[in-house]
């Protein structure tokens, strides 16, 4: 008899328990869980949409279909109801995290492959889907704007610099690539603020010195120009461009020693640069001209005193003519039918003397110009 009453307990005990746990949730519900254990995703989605309509407060349903729509690929759908989710509860806040983290990295490698690969325009797709997974995360703001500057989208590629920049203010990676998007844009006072940014965050972030110091000088600011270059050489000492830039300044200014000494250590970094033995040839060439100059100053002042330092500018002068044109004919071996050069190497033969020299680097100047 005991054993009967305890049978029947069982039976009445289970029965109860079958209804609680089914009875505390929607047919919808149970069905999709059921489907979800046998990996049917697609008539799992089919029920947890029928169950957030019946009960849109139920948080599970929402996180569940949320994770469902994740595995197909509908992330908007599942950004929506992982969102849906947590705005009724946080209890699957954490779970919802791990989901969005995943997706985020998905989408995220994905573009970032699209990138490497020069597919820019088919990257952006995916960098836009990891900010809208995790709008909080600074990298694909970043990379989505690279790919629009890799696409001449300038104004785009700014929009999403700075909003990365809202997230991380202080990030130099990002802030020196906006500087670099407002140089290539020609927005040099914007490049110069957003360098200076930097500079407040690392005071001796070598690209942000170089690129005010360019910025200055196609400004046509050369004195500031020249400051930073100095400044910028110091942290990049073998830059050779940062040595080529501020030695044309000099040239500019017609100071021509330290121009020279610019140009020759641009040489030292690079000996076939073919602009470095240009202008150290005209260098020369000008320094030439200036005691030229002086010389013949000093023939139209009478006094036998004025014989000797006349020698003396005359010997320099040709020591000027000659290194001159060691150059100019370094740098005809590297580009032969610049027509412009060969002008030069006759100016400089004929200023040394030697004028049949002279007239057959003009003609050849000459017949240069004529095929262009």
């Amino acid at each position: 008899m005991a054993k009967k009453i305890m049978s029947v307990l069982v039976v009445v005990l289970s029965i109860f328990m079958l209804y609680y746990f089914v009875g505390c949730q929607s047919t919808a519900k149970t069905s999709a869980k059921v489907y979800l254990q046998q990996d049917n995703i697609e008539k799992a989605i089919e029920q947890l949409e029928i169950d957030v309509q019946q009960n849109p407060q139920d948080a599970e349903s929402h996180y569940l279909l949320g994770y469902c729509y994740g595995q197909k690929g509908r992330f908007k759908e599942m950004i929506r109801e992982l969102d849906a989710s947590l705005a009724i509860s946080d209890k699957y806040k954490t779970d919802i995290e791990k989901i969005k983290r995943k997706y985020w990295i998905d989408n995220f490698n994905t573009g970032i492959r699209k990138v490497q690969s020069e597919q820019f325009a088919e990257a952006i797709p995916y960098f836009k889907m990891a900010m809208a997974i995790l709008p909080s995360d600074p990298k694909a703001y970043r990379s989505l704007a690279f790919a629009y500057a890799k696409l001449d989208s300038l104004k785009k590629a700014e929009t999403f610099y700075k909003k990365a920049l809202e997230i991380q203010p202080e990030d130099v990676h990002t802030l020196i690539s906006l500087g670099t998007l407002y140089y290539k844009a020609k927005k040099y006072d914007d490049a110069i603020a957003t360098f200076e940014k930097v500079l407040k965050i690392d005071a001796s972030n070598k690209d942000a010195i170089y690129y005010i110091a360019v910025c200055y000088d196609l400004k046509g600011e050369p004195d500031k120009a020249l400051e930073m270059y100095n400044e910028a050489l110091k942290a990049n000492p073998d830059e050779k461009d940062l040595y080529f830039n501020r030695g044309r300044l000099f040239y500019l200014r017609e100071d021509y020693d330290n121009a020279i000494k610019d140009f020759e250590k641009v040489l030292a970094i690079d000996s076939t640069d073919f602009d470095a033995f240009c202008n150290l040839g005209k260098s020369y060439l000008f320094l030439g001209d200036r005691l030229f100059k002086q010389g013949n100053e000093l023939e139209q002042k009478a006094g036998s005193a004025n014989k000797a330092k006349i020698k003396e500018l005359k010997e320099k002068e040709i020591q000027f003519y000659r290194k001159s044109l060691e150059y100019l004919l370094k740098a005809a071996k590297i580009k032969p039918e610049d027509p412009n050069l060969w002008y030069d190497i006759g100016v400089a033969y004929v200023r040394m003397g030697e004028p049949e020299k002279g007239k057959e680097a003009f003609e050849k100047s000459d017949e240069l110009k004529s095929k262009k």
